[in-house]
This record gives C-alpha cells, structure tokens and sequence, in this order.
C-alpha cells in the first residue's frame, strides 16, 4: 500500500462523511465511509497530546532561557 496514491471524498447527507479511495479506483479499506465528526474529534485530540508539553522537561521553546 505504500507508494499509492489516493483520493478523499468528503459526501455530506445525513451528516459528514468520508471514505479513502485508492488512485485505480479501488476502495481503501474495505471502502468504509468513517464518521468525520469522530475523525476531526480524534484527530484533535491527538494534536493537543502531541503539542502539550507538561510532561516534557525543561522550559517551552517561547520560553526566555534562565
């Protein structure tokens, strides 16, 4: 799978969906259409674990050096 290339298509009716489809047209995993609200959400909480830095040591990089 890697090296494809792939499109996403983003279909709202009845709410937010969207699915991965391979370059030659063949569905990405299993062509199941995801929830996007849950994707965004989990997608978000990801980034603020990634970008919280309270449990990294030593000072934030805006922080002035001591």
């Amino acid at each position: 799978m890697l090296g494809e290339r792939f499109s996403l298509f983003v279909v709202h009716a009845e709410g937010w969906r969207w699915t991965l489809v391979a370059h030659d047209g063949a569905p990405a995993a299993g062509g199941q259409a995801l929830d996007l609200d849950t994707a965004l959400e989990d997608a978000r909480a990801s980034a603020a674990a990634f970008t919280d830095t309270s449990s990294h040591a030593g000072p934030s990089p805006a922080s002035p050096a001591a």
